[in-house]
């Protein structure tokens, strides 16, 4: 069992860690670069068939070489700010609360003040770890959030790796270490991203 307190902060760093390694917003991203600098080209060409000259289509070309790799960079990043705001409502008090997690036969019980959610072991997708977090994924955007930081009862490590032994008891866990310090835990056959 472990015990653990979810805060503003923790919201924050689950929704920028989902929006960085998802590979659905990694491809729209690069689908949407690629369709700006086109149309850019397109601009340019236009432009400079209009005024028979190259001129315009070299502008067009410098711009989208200096535009596209910083829209590129900055659509991978979603402000504090803007994640507070959908959470400001007041209307996720299961999540920014006290939790209590136990182990069960079959997968884990996560409760709250307010109340509590069985999750079987086969509902988990995968359990990311970063410097600061375990995200314990239930689904494409969805995951339980536990703050390494803020556990104040029991064994975090353990914890984990129970869950992990219990996801598929015959298949060892494997772990990937990802560019941006995520480590990336499943225990699944042959899905590894």
């Amino acid at each position: 069992m472990i015990r653990f307190k979810v805060e503003m902060d923790d919201v924050i760093a689950f929704n920028q860690h989902s929006i960085a390694t998802s590979p659905q917003h990694q491809a729209n991203r690069k689908r949407s670069v690629v369709v700006i600098a086109s149309v850019f080209m397109l601009l340019g060409g236009l432009q400079s068939f209009l005024h028979k000259s190259f001129a315009p289509l070299a502008v067009w070309v410098i711009v989208t070489a200096l535009y596209c790799p910083w829209l590129y960079k900055r659509s991978g990043k979603v402000s504090a700010k803007k994640i507070q705001q959908l959470y400001s409502e007041g209307k996720d008090r299961l999540v920014l609360c006290e939790h209590e997690m136990e182990h069960l036969q079959d997968g884990f019980i996560d409760k709250t003040p307010l109340g509590e959610a069985q999750i079987k072991f086969p509902a988990i997708v995968r359990i990311d770890e970063t410097p600061s977090h375990y995200f314990i994924f239930t689904g494409s955007m969805q995951a339980h959030i536990i703050p390494k930081g803020k556990v104040c009862e029991g064994d975090l490590v353990a914890f984990v790796a129970r869950l992990l032994e219990g996801r598929i008891p015959t298949v060892p866990s494997t772990t990937i270490s990802c560019p941006n310090g995520t480590r990336r835990m499943r225990a699944d056959v042959g899905t590894m991203k």
